[in-house]
C-alpha cells in the first residue's frame, strides 16, 4: 500500500561550470510530491561511509513526479520543500543532498522510491 504524500519538494540538478565563461549554469528542476521530516535522531550514511544525522530527511517516489524529466537523485544535487521550481536553489533556500537510499519495488508492481539525506 502506498504512502500518501501530502506535500511537493524541488530536486535541482547539479550545476555545471560552464567552460567558456567559468559561470556556474543551473541544471532542471524536478518536482516531486514528497513526505519531509526535519532533524531527527535517524543516523544516515554518506557516499564516504561517514554517518551523519540529516539536516531534513526527504522520502520521494519515482512516480510521484509533478513537472520535469525523472532522474534519479544524487548527492551534491540541492532539495527544498515546495515547487519552487522557477527559484535558485540559493534564493529557495535548498539544502545539499547528502545522501541517497534508493528502494527497488520493482518486485511489487511499484516505481522506486528514494530516501534523502541532506547535509547542515
Amino acid at each position: 500500500m502506498a504512502v500518501k504524500r501530502y506535500k511537493t519538494c524541488t530536486i535541482f540538478a547539479r550545476s555545471v561550470k560552464d567552460p567558456s565563461t567559468g559561470l556556474e549554469t543551473l541544471g532542471d528542476a524536478r518536482v516531486y510530491t514528497c513526505s519531509r521530516r526535519q532533524g531527527g535522531s535517524s543516523k544516515l550514511v554518506d557516499s564516504t561511509g561517514s554517518e551523519f544525522y540529516p539536516k531534513s530527511t526527504f522520502w520521494v517516489r519515482e512516480s510521484d513526479l509533478i513537472s520535469g524529466v525523472h532522474i534519479e537523485p544524487h548527492t551534491g544535487e540541492m532539495i527544498v520543500l515546495g515547487d519552487q521550481s522557477t527559484s535558485t536553489p540559493q534564493d529557495a533556500g535548498a539544502e545539499v543532498v547528502r545522501s541517497v537510499t534508493i528502494h527497488d519495488h520493482t518486485k511489487f508492481g511499484e516505481s522506486d522510491s528514494y530516501v534523502i539525506g541532506t547535509g547542515s
